[in-house]
């Protein structure tokens, strides 16, 4: 098939949350955190206290770079 642009968009989703999951603290708070804290607290750019820095601002780089390319939009087949 062809690697279309909501394909490249579920890669770059699937590629982050791989990364993510293998952030044990990283992966439990994206887990258990409502989604408006967590747009909240990605907004504001300060890791919460249970994730460590470096991770949070990694987390938070791939997540702007995947919305710098593919924005907002959910596709359903």
């Amino acid at each position: 098939g062809f690697d279309t642009i909501p394909i490249q968009s579920e890669k770059s989703l699937y590629d982050l949350a791989q990364w993510a999951s293998g952030q044990s603290e990283l992966a439990q708070y994206l887990k258990t955190t409502p989604k408006e804290t967590l747009r909240q607290m990605l907004a504001e750019g300060a890791p919460p206290a249970s994730v460590p820095a470096e991770d949070w601002h990694e987390f938070n780089h791939r997540m702007n770079k995947h919305l710098d390319t593919f924005g907002y939009i959910l596709f359903d087949l």
